[in-house]
């Protein structure tokens, strides 16, 4: 079967910030904000302050993955030259997406040279609270006026969007906004990151949530569930009963599998990482072709 996973990160340096200031890195994977606090961000075996896209071409080869698409945000630092790099090095395997700060002076001029130069088809905003524009931005809105511009360009560039909102509650959850959008930008083709980010505790949200999801133009990835849902053991059927409702809910043609690697490295294998949707019994064999490959097709036009 071939597959693509669609949400993957590359690291030249770690150099994060977020919420918490500016991450170090301390080698062996881990990164220290300046709270204090630290953080394993990477397998030692996979990176010591650093996960390269030639460290993610052979997980990729060794687990069977066809393609790869590189997404962003700033708890690893922004990646946006090295990621255009390594598809420039390996375009067969990757596939790129660009980020920014929407507060930028020339956030235009930034996605006009993702778009031209880079030749970028995807931008991904991390917009969590926990690592994201919410932040460090307190007031950030997804339809707010310093996202107008950018709206405008990637319109004009016919780009797919990929948003991480956060966890239901806080500032960051901004669903209303991002319907606003889709409504607003027709031709634009959105990607909600971890289908919603459902705690164990959350089922009747993600329900809900998916019930206000109807457009033909949005697609939910399904990254990371099982550390959402955690502590499970695999084969995580907590995370298998809510892609059991996202299957009946939103359809099987809207979801796209991703691994969320590296930092889910440390919590599980890549095999597992695919093999729980594979085995689960959850998804028939036309819909796994779906999932794996043909939606990410569809969804970011590769």
């Amino acid at each position: 079967m071939r597959i693509i996973d669609s949400h993957v990160h590359i690291i030249e340096h770690l150099a994060g910030f977020g919420p918490r200031g500016e991450l170090r890195a301390l080698g062996k994977g881990r990164g220290r904000w300046a709270t204090g606090e630290e953080t394993q961000f990477i397998p030692p075996e996979y990176g010591d302050k650093e996960f390269t896209a030639e460290t993610l071409i052979s997980l990729m080869k060794t687990n069977n993955i066809e393609k790869a698409v590189i997404l962003q945000g700033a708890l690893y630092g922004f990646q946006n030259d090295y990621t255009a790099e390594a598809v420039r090095r390996y375009p067969e395997q990757l596939v790129g997406a660009g980020t920014l700060d929407p507060y930028c002076l020339d956030a235009v001029k930034i996605v006009d040279h993702f778009a031209k130069d880079f030749k970028f088809k995807l931008l991904k905003f991390e917009v969590s609270t926990e690592f994201g524009l919410s932040g460090y931005h307190i007031d950030f809105r997804i339809d707010g006026k310093e996202m107008e511009l950018v709206w405008d360009a990637a319109s004009q560039y016919d780009m797919t969007v990929v948003f991480d909102i956060g966890s239901y509650g806080t500032s960051s959850f901004q669903t209303d906004a991002i319907l606003n959008v889709a409504g607003r930008y027709k031709n634009l083709r959105i990607v909600i990151a971890h289908l919603f980010l459902p705690s164990a505790s959350q089922e009747d949200m993600l329900i809900a949530r998916l019930k206000e999801f109807k457009g033909d133009n949005i697609w939910f990835d399904i990254a990371s569930l099982p550390v959402f849902v955690q502590p499970e053991p695999y084969p995580y059927p907590t995370s298998l009963r809510y892609l059991t409702h996202a299957k009946k809910i939103a359809g099987a043609h809207r979801l796209i599998w991703g691994s969320d690697i590296p930092m889910m490295l440390t919590r599980a294998s890549y095999a597992e990482l695919l093999n729980y949707i594979c085995d689960s019994g959850v998804f028939n064999s036309g819909e796994l072709e779906g999932i794996l490959y043909n939606n990410a097709v569809e969804a970011f036009r590769i």
